[in-house]
């Protein structure tokens, strides 16, 4: 499966700290889907994240037929501090799988507060 990859022209995240989306990933819970940026020359920024590490994703683990938060602190990531032109949602299981949905990505940058 392709990643989903979003597009924007160049800017910088440095007033961002993290990456904020909603994900659906249907009955399969095991999915190995990861987060990742690329730079204004188009190259994948490393690391990538793992949507499913239960400090990013709401209730620790992805739950079946549920839209669940996703909140990725930019500095796990590549995408901190610097300037890039997309966001992707990328399968890691060599083998593709079945479709997932995102809905409400949003940059944020404030530290939410804690429950």
């Amino acid at each position: 499966m392709d990643p989903l990859s979003l597009y924007h022209p160049g800017f910088n995240t440095t007033p961002f700290n993290w990456l904020e989306f909603y994900i659906y990933v249907g009955e399969d819970t095991t999915r190995m889907l990861s987060v990742y940026f690329n730079d204004v020359s188009d190259t994948e920024l490393m690391p990538k994240a793992r949507i499913d590490h239960p400090a990013y994703i709401e209730g620790g683990a992805f739950l079946p037929d549920r839209w669940q938060k996703v909140m990725v602190p930019l500095a796990d990531t590549g995408g901190s501090a610097t300037t890039v032109i997309r966001i992707n949602v990328k399968d890691e299981s060599g083998t593709g799988q079945l479709a997932f949905w995102v809905d409400d990505i949003r940059l944020l940058g404030a530290v939410p507060a804690s429950p």
